[in-house]
């Protein structure tokens, strides 16, 4: 498994051996696949929609979203007083074998769930960020 993974990421051409053990770091935690997940699924997310879907701390969602940004896997854009992350397109590849390798997982399933009921309730900045967009695409439930 592990070598698949290490060939992929030469495939997504990230040179270097300090870089893929950077981002086998970034994959490293629990936490983090959690955000991944979400951000795979859906994408743009900010950092107080997060803290309300998996019930983390506004510091311990930060310091998570800091890491997968400062490793390069995230970037950021900011929409009025709200930053939204986003996975870079070079990691997609990448991130969709790992969100698949743990969708099953009753964690994962519980966040999707969250995301799908507090955006329907319009209970999320992502979805202030799509309504004003005329892009908000309702998840089924």
């Amino acid at each position: 498994m592990i070598h698949r993974v290490i060939m992929k990421v030469k495939k997504i051409k990230v040179s270097g051996l300090e870089k893929v053990a950077v981002l086998h770091k970034a994959l490293a935690d629990e936490s983090r696949l959690r955000i991944l997940s979400l951000m795979f699924r859906f994408g743009e997310i900010c950092v107080s929609d997060l803290e309300m879907i998996l019930d983390f701390t506004q510091t311990k969602t930060s310091r998570h979203v800091s890491y997968l940004k400062n490793s390069g896997v995230l970037y950021q854009k900011k929409h009025e007083k709200w930053i939204y992350y986003l996975i870079k397109e070079e990691y997609k590849d990448i991130i969709s074998r790992v969100v698949e390798s743990i969708e099953l997982d009753d964690l994962v399933i519980r966040d999707l769930e969250n995301y799908k009921i507090m955006y329907a309730n319009n209970s999320l900045a992502t979805r202030h960020l799509h309504n004003l967009q005329k892009r908000y695409n309702l998840p089924e439930l």
